[in-house]
């Protein structure tokens, strides 16, 4: 499995698990009213993310 560790680099899933020793409130991120995202950021030593659900394109 590769692990990204520098800064500006993403992870993209349908499904991603984070862990770390802290976690930020949920912000919404602006879009449509069905459409909005949010956002949490996670800290610790280190922090982690994983993509539980790979990102599927439909044809």
């Amino acid at each position: 499995m590769t692990e990204l560790g520098g800064p500006g680099e993403r992870v993209s899933g349908e499904k991603l698990l984070a862990w770390g020793r802290k976690v930020s409130r949920i912000h919404l991120v602006s879009g449509s009213s069905a459409h909005r995202a949010q956002s949490v950021s996670v800290w610790g030593t280190p922090a982690r993310c994983m993509v539980d659900k790979a990102w599927r394109v439909k044809r």
